[in-house]
């Protein structure tokens, strides 16, 4: 839908979306990419503490799913809050009109989010059947190349520019979260029971996980893409993703045969859904007001704080790659962002 996609209004005149340069892009930044940071590093060690610790045993699949009604009820109050302050100051305050707007603009571009809500559902296939084939300890330093794969779209897709510093950047980060990576992997607490038996398993693990990679890569930058250059607000786009992997996620816990009474609904539960509906609602928040990179350098950055906070709370051992790993993020994460300042204050 080329209207839609280059945000033109239904009277024809071009939409034109503020966006942050300078200090207000730093300030933003920081802001968005601490919380996310927060969420990423919480999520991931409560998921740990839950499964290993707890030894609660749920599919990821509910929980999944859970976490995509929050979310679409958090973005149905947003949007709605939006709409009424909108026609406070025309003099409408219809509740019929409110939700019948709403659901109109997301039925009418609904098949525009077809396409990232089958790709994270691949993505979590694909995750599945690598882990089947590969160690745990691979599969986690192929997944770090999501930044470069991320930032590679962002050129080919956004014709996003980025100088020798901020490649050099990305790649020093990258090698950062691959040693963090392959410390945390390899410690036998972490280490997956199906092992590399053969030459043509272990290329079809790799193949797989380069397929994941990509597909993330993609994704991001397609959904950055959709939030800025469309007239829907975040709130619409995010209940269209939301509605369609509600979809998909029922559809298949349907087809597993399950039932309520398979898993308990404890409150350590409840609260990883709370976590992960946050976290999404952050992503298109970073996403809308700054770019894709950000986000997975904010992935890239919790990897460290997991990695220290294990070894208080679950007692992994470290070695000299988790200290390597974390000086080469810290220095590339602080490159980037002065390059990214620097090309912020010259446009």
């Amino acid at each position: 839908d080329e209207k839609n996609w280059r945000g033109v209004t239904e009277g024809g005149k071009k939409e034109e979306k503020a966006e942050l340069g300078g200090w207000q892009w730093a300030i933003v930044c920081v802001a968005v990419s601490s919380l996310l940071v927060l969420q990423y590093a919480s999520y991931t060690l409560g998921y740990h503490f839950v499964k290993v610790r707890l030894g609660q045993s749920f599919d990821p699949k509910l929980l999944l799913l859970c976490s995509e009604l929050i979310k679409f009820v958090i973005s149905l109050v947003c949007e709605v809050v939006s709409v009424l302050h909108m026609q406070s100051d025309e003099g409408k305050t219809s509740a019929m009109g409110v939700f019948g707007q709403i659901a109109g603009n997301v039925m009418r571009t609904l098949h525009m989010m077809i396409f990232p809500a089958a790709i994270y559902m691949m993505m979590n296939i694909l995750s599945l059947l690598a882990l089947t084939h590969i160690s745990t300890t691979l599969f986690a330093t192929i997944s770090q190349l999501k930044l470069v794969t991320t930032a590679v779209f962002s050129v080919l897709l956004l014709s996003r520019s980025l100088s020798v510093y901020q490649w050099l950047s990305l790649s020093v980060i990258t090698l950062g979260n691959v040693f963090l990576s392959y410390q945390e992997s390899s410690n036998p607490h972490g280490l997956d029971k199906n092992a590399i038996t053969t030459i043509y398993t272990t290329f079809v693990g790799i193949g797989l996980s380069l397929i994941q990679v990509t597909l993330s890569g993609l994704v991001n930058v397609y959904f950055e893409r959709l939030l800025k250059n469309t007239e829907e607000t975040i709130w619409e786009r995010n209940m269209q993703l939301c509605f369609l992997s509600i979809l998909l996620y029922a559809g298949i816990l349907r087809v597993n045969h399950w039932t309520p009474s398979d898993t308990a609904f404890s409150m350590e539960f409840i609260l990883l859904t709370l976590i992960l509906s946050v976290g999404g609602i952050l992503v298109a928040v970073c996403l809308r007001w700054l770019d894709a990179i950000v986000k997975c350098l904010a992935a890239s950055v919790s990897i460290v704080f997991v990695t220290y906070a294990s070894r208080i709370l679950f007692g992994t051992t470290q070695s000299y790659l988790t200290f390597c790993g974390t000086a080469l993020v810290v220095v590339g994460v602080f490159f980037y962002a002065a390059a990214s300042m620097k090309g912020k204050t010259k446009s």
